[in-house]
């Protein structure tokens, strides 16, 4: 299967090309250090030409839909939507909580036993947090997406659970009183986002096992709203 990956949610975003799960090529999206979306276009096309593919000979065309940057999101999905929709490529939506532990093997990653929670900072002393299980060979959530105050989050039990996500670095520059946590199960930063690849394979797997979806009907993961949309509803 040649299955063509999106990530834009973080700062980890990029481009893979991958003929089942053997990686052909990939591309950061970045400019200064600095996740660049802008350059997605142009990369996919310098990506397929480089490889001698044509867009109609993709079999899957995967993308991250979040939680995540709002502007990565939104320019992620808008380009993986318009190309899937133009050359009828069959398109899936993953979530980013689920491509970051995809990239995760539990005899080799986890100080843990196969539990991560995966964490993102959604400011205002608030996260929000999932956690995934390692069974029958695959990754599976326990339960969907929650969002809890700093404070309550850090008290919960989390015996055997390693943790993951984007928003641990926020969270550790709280103050400690907000945050107690193991610092012995926070995995690794390079394994604390997601990226091309990851989001590749699981789109992959979910196509096998659903489906693709329909170009018009793939909306972006929000679990609060843009700074613009809070401002509005201040005035």
């Amino acid at each position: 299967m040649l299955t063509l990956g999106i990530e834009t949610s973080g700062r980890n975003a990029s481009v893979a090309l991958l003929k089942n799960q053997t990686v052909l090529e990939q591309a950061l999206l970045k400019e200064a250090g600095r996740p660049d979306t802008k350059r997605l276009p142009v990369c996919v096309k310098e990506m397929l030409q480089k490889q001698g593919v044509k867009p109609n000979d993709l079999d899957c065309l995967a993308v991250s839909r979040g939680p995540g940057s709002f502007t990565g999101l939104r320019v992620g999905l808008v380009f993986a939507k318009t190309f899937g929709y133009a050359t009828g490529v069959p398109l899936v939506a993953v979530d980013t909580f689920a491509a970051i532990v995809e990239q995760l093997v539990p005899s080799e990653d986890l100080p843990q036993a196969g539990t991560v929670e995966v964490v993102e900072d959604l400011r205002k002393g608030q996260i929000a947090w999932q956690r995934f299980v390692y069974q029958n060979e695959e990754w599976q959530p326990e339960a969907a997406i929650e969002v809890s105050l700093i404070e309550q989050w850090a008290m919960l039990p989390r015996e055997n659970v390693s943790l993951s996500g984007p928003g641990i670095d926020r969270i550790l520059k709280q103050p400690p009183e907000n945050h107690t946590l193991n610092l012995e199960t926070i995995l690794p930063e390079q394994k604390r986002s997601p990226d091309a690849i990851a989001v590749a394979i699981l789109g992959q797997k979910e196509l096998l096992r659903t489906g693709p979806v329909d170009p018009f009907e793939v909306n972006p993961l929000y679990i609060r709203r843009s700074a613009a949309e809070e401002k509005r509803n201040l005035q």
